[in-house]
């Protein structure tokens, strides 16, 4: 458990007050840009940006209750190639230091790409909030064209009352919180009518939050006591979805049935932080056949679905990733058929993490199950 800090809420403003820190980050001169989710230009939704301006933390919004995106990638785009400056480089090599506002599920997605060598830590600062939840990014833009405001819905979210709304992902999440981030933003526990209270969980997190002149206080027991209720709601939700995976989508017949309207875009892949190869297998001329092949299959076969080999693409990402899979639901999220992969790269990953006694994101010092060989690995535990 770390240290707690008080941050006080002017008018239950929540947001603002939250901005007005991210924006102390930058006047002082703390961090050079801040990766947060920021107001769309329209207004009906957010979209992630890396605020420079002290002004632009004004439309930061990381209570809307939505997650365009797994930020872990951009994390990565912002951070892959920094390193220490060698003497005589381009000082665009150096580490520039960053802030960034991520949910529980990216920052557990950002510690894998971390043990990957996709992201490099050095300079930055991490925020993590705890989460309710999300709704998909078209029921959140509806709601904005209808009136209702980024508090509103995120309230109706805390509450449960959008629950049926809500991703498929977030209710099944066992995560709500994490506790490797450099400042925890603990909304679970947290009043919100006078003032938020922060967790720094590092030496740099209390340093920041101290240098901000946040007032510290003893204790905060109200947010363990609601990130356990939330986390047995959500466990009990999950294994009902395990139990369904097991009775109706297990064997190769029902899987095909679940896979169905799979067009083969590989929407997933690219939506999936995990999956960060520049060049994919199932992207190469590996899968460019002849017409002569496509015409001879479908004569043996009769009919010959097409795109061909959707199966063998999904096999092979599960394959790849499922030790580090999340459970963060962007795959589902970028599919325009609306296939239900979460469940199905939850459960599989779920056993294949139970294999490894491996929990993808909890800690830096556990090594990547791909990455590392124990002749006993596969034996029963």
């Amino acid at each position: 458990m770390g240290k707690f800090f008080k941050l006080k809420i002017e008018n239950e403003n929540v947001s603002g007050a939250i901005n007005r820190l991210l924006k102390s980050l930058l006047e002082k001169g703390m961090v050079k840009s801040i990766l947060a989710p920021k107001v769309s230009a329209n207004g009906t939704s957010v979209l992630y940006a890396l605020v420079s301006a002290p002004s632009e933390t004004e439309s930061i919004d990381i209570l809307a209750p939505v997650m365009p995106l797994n930020a872990a990638s951009l994390l990565s785009d912002v951070t892959r190639l920094a390193r220490p400056l060698p003497e005589g480089e381009d000082a665009e090599t150096e580490p520039v230091p960053i802030a960034a506002v991520l949910r529980p599920c990216e920052w557990r997605a950002s510690v894998e790409l971390t043990k990957l060598k996709q992201i490099n830590l050095n300079g930055t600062i991490i925020f993590t909030s705890d989460c309710y939840g999300a709704l998909p990014a078209k029921t959140y833009t509806d709601e904005r064209r209808q009136g209702v405001e980024s508090k509103q819905a995120y309230d109706k979210v805390r509450s449960g009352d959008f629950d049926e709304e809500m991703r498929s992902a977030c209710l099944v999440c066992e995560h709500p919180t994490v506790s490797s981030s450099d400042v925890i933003i603990c909304f679970m526990g947290s009043d919100l009518s006078g003032e938020l209270v922060l967790e720094a969980n590092t030496e740099k997190g209390e340093k920041i939050l101290g240098e901000l002149g946040l007032e510290s206080v003893s204790s905060f027991e109200a947010h363990e006591k609601t990130v356990v209720e939330v986390t047995e709601k959500r466990e009990e939700a999950k294994k009902k979805m395990f139990q369904d995976v097991a009775e109706n989508v297990a064997g190769l017949d029902n899987l095909l049935s679940l896979l169905a309207n799979c067009v083969n875009c590989h929407n997933c892949m690219r939506a999936c932080p995990i999956c960060y190869c520049k060049e994919c297998f199932f992207d190469s001329a590996t899968f460019e056949a002849e017409p002569g092949k496509y015409l001879s299959r479908a004569q043996k076969k009769g009919a010959l679905r097409m795109p061909s080999d959707t199966l063998l693409f999904h096999l092979g990402r599960l394959n790849h990733m499922s030790s580090s899979c999340v459970g963060c639901g962007s795959c589902e999220e970028a599919c325009p058929n609306g296939v239900e992969l979460l469940k199905v790269f939850k459960t599989v990953g779920n056993e294949v993490q139970k294999v490894f006694e491996y929990v993808p994101g909890r800690a830096f010092d556990e090594e990547l199950p791909l990455a590392t060989f124990r002749e006993d690995e596969l034996e029963p535990r």
